[in-house]
């Protein structure tokens, strides 16, 4: 594991990633209700994508994407900032 979390280190310094953990002191948030990804486009419509171990969606109506909108604002409130995020894998990793 501690390989893993020092390879999240080196990651997180890439230019084109921003790395976000929601600690454990957050309680219930967004994102334990499962995983989904917001894709927005320029020039296409945006999408929302949701799977699990059954089956695996593309949503395109405005409620919808309004309610995954709302749901990242969430998470994203309830998650460290990426300095932090830093911080806090590394000190996971120190204690392995």
């Amino acid at each position: 594991m501690k390989r893993q979390l020092q390879h999240l280190l080196t990651v997180s310094e890439a230019s084109n990633v921003t790395m976000r953990v929601v600690p454990r002191s957050a309680g219930a948030y967004d994102g334990l209700y499962g995983a989904f990804l917001l894709l927005e486009y320029q020039e296409e419509p945006d999408i929302v994508f949701v799977e699990n171990h059954v089956t695996a969606l593309f949503l395109e109506e405005e409620a919808d994407l309004a309610s995954y909108r709302m749901a990242l604002r969430n998470i994203l409130g309830s998650a460290l900032a990426p300095a932090a995020t830093r911080d806090l894998i590394s000190s996971v990793a120190a204690e392995h």
